[in-house]
């Protein structure tokens, strides 16, 4: 089978883009489509896949941030292609305003030579076109959280001057949106929080195949000594609620560090300015990252309406239990009591009663049992479950 994976951009390295890695080691023939992407280096190991992309320079072999090696004969092999998005002006600054570029952006790809489509998608790159000999699959993050009101990286949509022509805007997305998940085949989706909003402003019925952690490279490798501290790990942007944790251990007399950049990272440094027990880490690497996890005490996991929340999976693959907001994923991957507690409502008060509840149960959590929950959500579950799914569905159809 010829394969093409076709995901909406290659800007930033987060859950999305594990799980276009994860389906690039799943299918090493591969060709990749994005709308765009830019130089940002924590994607680097990923362009470094392919023979076109300017970061490969000719060297040898290519060393990815999970710490796998990829050999360039096979990259060779391998096409890593953009749409006419990649040379619009300003397309790093302006990207949010290019928005209704994506839909045609898409639809232009040829993918003809393909017998295999698998979008990776938060928007829109459900929406190429296929043949009815070809084989589309969808692996849905989430629908667009700007169309249907979920918490997103940016306020500007409330704006008093750009409202009502936003408002007209993202009526016509959401009309295009639906058309666009009539074309896969089949739904993949990451959580069954996704799986039920697919089915709601989609219609589609979706299976649900959670994305992969490697889980293996966060479990510790000898006894760790925990240290006195939690921790924060993610974006640092208004949904994900820092503003609640910051003030709450504003109140507490333990250590926080928080691992992580985006937008509200300054408001919430000025929140925590005159607390010196609160740390801010910035961008750390990925070593320094699972080190960090496994000596602290709890990890803090706080976003609304999250898809799924690949963090919150790394903290117990690396043996540390979680504190986290009952909403969105975590209630799939977090066992109360057991890898971690929850906490009802994004306030201070309530987080604080976390706290308290967690420090109360913290000597019965084990390291070993909330290492061996993670295991099911591993990297190479992901590649077995998905390549399964594809050569069953292709096979019927006669790919």
């Amino acid at each position: 089978m010829k394969i093409a994976i076709v995901h909406d951009i290659l800007d930033a390295y987060g859950g999305a883009e594990r799980v276009v890695q994860a389906m690039l080691d799943a299918f090493p023939e591969s060709d990749l489509f994005v709308s765009r992407f830019t130089n940002n280096p924590q994607i680097a190991h990923i362009r470094n896949r392919f023979s076109n992309s300017s970061t490969t320079n000719n060297i040898p072999r290519q060393i990815s941030a999970d710490g796998q090696t990829h050999d360039p004969q096979l990259a060779a092999r391998n096409r890593l292609s953009t749409t006419f998005m990649q040379h619009l002006p300003f397309h790093k600054l302006l990207g949010k305003f290019y928005t209704p570029f994506y839909p045609l952006a898409f639809e232009s790809l040829d993918l003809t030579e393909y017998d295999v489509i698998i979008s990776s998608t938060a928007h829109f790159a459900k929406g190429v076109l296929t043949t009815p000999e070809q084989l589309h699959v969808c692996y849905c993050h989430t629908p667009p959280r700007f169309l249907y009101h979920y918490p997103t990286e940016s306020n500007a949509r409330n704006s008093l001057i750009l409202k009502p022509f936003v408002y007209m805007l993202d009526h016509s997305l959401r009309i295009y949106d639906r058309i666009a998940a009539q074309r896969p085949d089949f739904f993949l989706v990451n959580s069954e929080v996704v799986h039920d909003r697919v089915k709601k402003f989609h219609g589609r019925e979706a299976q649900v195949i959670y994305p992969p952690v490697d889980t293996e490279r966060f479990r510790p490798k000898e006894n760790v000594q925990k240290e006195d501290y939690f921790i924060f790990v993610g974006r640092i942007l208004p949904y994900k609620n820092i503003d609640t944790v910051i003030n709450a251990f504003n109140k507490l007399p333990d250590r926080l560090l928080v691992v992580g950049e985006g937008g509200a990272k300054d408001a919430a440094m000025a929140l925590a300015k005159d607390n010196d027990k609160i740390e801010f880490l910035g961008f750390v690497k990925e070593d320094r990252l699972i080190s960090l996890l496994q000596k602290a005490r709890g990890f803090i996991f706080s976003p609304s309406d999250e898809d799924f929340g690949i963090t919150a999976v790394e903290a117990q693959a690396a043996g540390t239990a979680v504190i986290a907001l009952s909403d969105g994923g975590a209630q799939e991957t977090v066992v109360e009591g057991v890898t971690g507690v929850f906490y009802d409502v994004n306030s201070v008060d309530d987080l604080l009663r976390a706290v308290d509840k967690f420090k109360e149960k913290e000597r019965e959590f084990n390291s070993d049992t909330i290492i061996n929950h993670a295991a099911r959500f591993s990297k190479e579950r992901f590649i077995r479950e998905v390549t399964s799914f594809v050569e069953k569905k292709s096979s019927k159809l006669n790919v």
